[in-house]
């Protein structure tokens, strides 16, 4: 990276290969307690909220009726969807935060948001991992 004149060595731990079609899918892990998921994700920067489908919250045993309810407005129509305060992990990084799952089992899409349902100092960790400057 070049910047004012001067060449930084950019360096990380790991690294994450993506195909540029389709967007950035990441593998993650939804934890609550003992149960475990995995599965894809797509990247969605626009997002303010995690999204997944029905079928994980009845995987981690969430009763998929009783979380926080939130209706999320999208260009086509409006889509309820249940939070649960559970784990997530992604590229080994370790989240407690408040994700949502859509009430229509139909929906088969799993969207990571930018995590609004992290704690502040959380958030600000995401924000410096996910920006580029």
């Amino acid at each position: 990276m070049v910047e004012g004149g001067v060449v930084y060595n950019l360096e990380f731990q790991s690294t994450h290969r993506y195909g540029a079609a389709g967007g950035i899918v990441l593998p993650i892990e939804l934890c609550n307690g003992k149960e475990k998921v995995r599965f894809d994700a797509k990247l969605d920067t626009g997002a303010e909220f995690c999204l997944f489908e029905y079928a994980y919250a009845t995987v981690l045993g969430l009763d998929t009726h009783s979380g926080e309810r939130k209706i999320f407005s999208t260009v086509n129509s409006n889509v309820v969807a249940y939070g649960y305060e559970v784990e997530l992990v992604v590229l080994g990084l370790d989240f407690h935060l408040m994700v949502y799952f859509y009430e229509a089992p139909e929906i088969r899409r799993n969207l990571l948001g930018r995590g609004v349902g992290l704690s502040p100092g959380l958030r600000q960790t995401v924000k410096r991992l996910f920006t580029v400057r």
